[in-house]
């Protein structure tokens, strides 16, 4: 690793102008990402998770849609019954 930063040091021209020219050469293919990303959300046509989708929305309208996601830090010395508790508030 020394080695390699000393190389980079000596020659830190060199490297800063051949990220450039990378840098450079990306930007054409950054700018077409537009054309493929989509504002659809997450569902990719004809995936399993999509045919999953359709199958339970056919087989359970009155099934709820919403997700909930919950990130519980315990404070030190808390048990798991107060982790818990503090879920189900």
């Amino acid at each position: 690793m020394l080695r390699l930063d000393g190389l980079i040091h000596r020659r830190r021209r060199w490297f800063l102008a051949g990220w450039l020219v990378v840098f450079a050469a990306a930007v054409p293919f950054a700018l077409q990402q537009g054309e493929h990303l989509t504002g659809g959300g997450f569902g990719v046509p004809g995936s399993q998770s999509q045919a999953v989708e359709q199958a339970v929305e056919r087989d359970f309208p009155t099934a709820a849609r919403a997700s909930l996601g919950v990130v519980v830090i315990p404070q030190p010395g808390a048990t798991g019954a107060d982790v818990r508790s503090a879920i189900a508030r």
